[in-house]
């Protein structure tokens, strides 16, 4: 910020972390940004923009709660560790949320696209694409022996099933399935060694392989539908 000329203040809770910014000359001060009183010190009804990089998600919600108390409009930006609190974030009035787990690993593809020949133009189209649908090509991961171990059902998995002859998706558009009351979402299609992103319209047929994202639960309770 400083080498662009933008005037900023941070606020920070870790004592050491003020003091060495402070050595630098930095604007940085000690205190909890979860109350206004102290945003409304440091500036907050003059601020063109907020960031909030706060590692408990409870804690990131209060603050944005406090921001917009006093400024409804004000853009905030919110970094959180993975994307699990980002829709309340969002509904708490969050402008933009960027989940730095996600980010980290849309860079990763980014860089291993280039690495195999892929035309930058096209790199550059498919990670605009995954950050403009909130990295949902990235969202949930193929669960391990650790995950049901631990039994989380907040976290977000990917779980591949093959459709059933006769099962209730079969010869069924993607839309006309009765997901309602769950967190589950079709990813992809994978049918005939291709892979086919879901579109409205799209009919499902016997043998098709659906991989899902959701919670476990979530997933269990839908999967018949497919079998």
């Amino acid at each position: 910020m400083t080498q662009e000329n933008k005037a900023y203040v941070a606020i920070d809770d870790d004592p050491i972390h003020v003091h060495e910014a402070g050595l630098a000359g930095d604007p940085v001060f000690f205190g909890d940004c979860r109350k206004l009183e102290l945003l409304m010190a440091v500036g907050l009804e003059r601020a063109s923009q907020v960031v909030i990089c706060i590692d408990r998600p409870e804690n990131a919600l209060k603050i944005l709660q406090a921001v917009r108390q006093q400024s409804p409009e004000v853009p905030v930006l919110v970094r959180t560790r993975d994307d699990s609190q980002s829709d309340a974030l969002k509904k708490a009035g969050a402008t933009v949320v960027i989940p730095e787990v996600l980010e980290s690993s849309l860079v990763i593809v980014k860089h291993a696209l280039l690495m195999l020949g892929m035309n930058p133009i096209r790199v550059r189209q498919r990670v605009h694409e995954a950050r403009t649908k909130g990295y949902e090509i990235l969202n949930g991961f193929y669960p391990g022996i650790s995950d049901y171990l631990l039994e989380n059902d907040t976290k977000t998995y990917r779980h591949a099933v093959t459709l059933g002859k006769k099962c209730a998706a079969d010869q069924k558009t993607i839309e006309s399935l009765d997901f309602k009351g769950t967190d589950v979402s079709i990813v992809e299609v994978r049918r005939d060694n291709m892979v086919l992103q879901p579109q409205v319209g799209m009919i499902l047929n016997a043998g098709d392989i659906v991989v899902l994202t959701g919670s476990n639960s979530d997933i269990s309770h839908i999967e018949k539908l497919f079998h």
